[in-house]
């Protein structure tokens, strides 16, 4: 089943986002839209979640912990960073 992540939220922690799950995920496609969100497309849902958690530990590998609100919820749908957030959809 395919997947799409979205990525909402001020500008500087969407690109962070963004730039930790393209550089860590097998992802399709990038697609900017509206107010500065960003989607990602992957084949499965199974590859998403696994940018996610490698995002997650990218990102919390660089930072001081400063930025992190939520993180990574448990279910592996949801990545929260300063404002923004990604969000798993199933498509």
């Amino acid at each position: 089943m395919k997947a799409q992540i979205t990525i909402t939220g001020q500008i500087g922690g969407n690109f962070t986002l963004r730039n930790a799950i393209k550089y860590n995920g097998n992802y399709t496609d990038v697609t900017n839209g509206m107010f500065n969100s960003i989607y990602i497309d992957f084949d499965t849902i199974g590859e998403a979640k696994k940018a996610m958690r490698a995002a997650w530990r990218s990102i919390k590998s660089q930072d001081d912990n400063t930025n992190w609100h939520d993180g990574l919820s448990k279910d592996l749908t949801t990545l929260s960073y300063d404002a923004s957030v990604a969000r798993l959809n199933k498509l």
